[in-house]
């Protein structure tokens, strides 16, 4: 199902911009085995445009510059043939954590890992930037939990 049409589809059963939300736009849109072309793809339209029904664009904090590298990479996943980006995908995440969305920069960053492991020789610099990058935003979420925002 097209992202457009699983985003219609879900906004009937969920409020729009939840968790449930995009989950069940990522259900619709990917099938029960998404893979990373089809992860990328949501993740990047929750940046992009975080509350298509009321037509919010952008994640609220982002710089322009961040919000620019996930609408090219919106558009680079839509080419026939896209291939997901480790590296654009961990900058993206880089920015994601910056801007104090911790849960959408894991995200990010499981894919990008996935994308890189999956490689014949993976980047260790990427890979080794990947797990300091998760144990931050982990820990992010963690505080965010006890009632600490230490992103700010």
């Amino acid at each position: 199902m097209a992202i457009g049409d699983a985003e219609n589809a879900c906004a009937a059963r969920f409020q729009v911009g939840s968790e449930d939300y995009w989950k069940c736009v990522q259900d619709q849109h990917c099938g029960a085995n998404p893979g990373i072309l089809c992860q990328g793809r949501v993740l990047v339209e929750r940046v992009v445009n975080p509350n298509p029904v009321g037509n919010q664009l952008g994640l609220k904090g982002l710089k322009p510059e961040t919000l620019e590298l996930a609408r090219q990479l919106a558009a680079e996943l839509q080419q026939p043939g896209a291939r997901v980006s480790a590296t654009r995908t961990l900058q993206l995440a880089e920015a994601l954590q910056e801007a104090g969305y911790p849960e959408l920069a894991l995200q990010g960053m499981e894919i990008a890992k996935q994308v890189e492991t999956g490689r014949a020789q993976p980047r260790v610099q990427i890979v080794t930037r990947l797990n300091d990058l998760q144990a931050i935003s982990r820990t992010a979420l963690a505080d965010r939990a006890v009632g600490r925002n230490l992103t700010q």
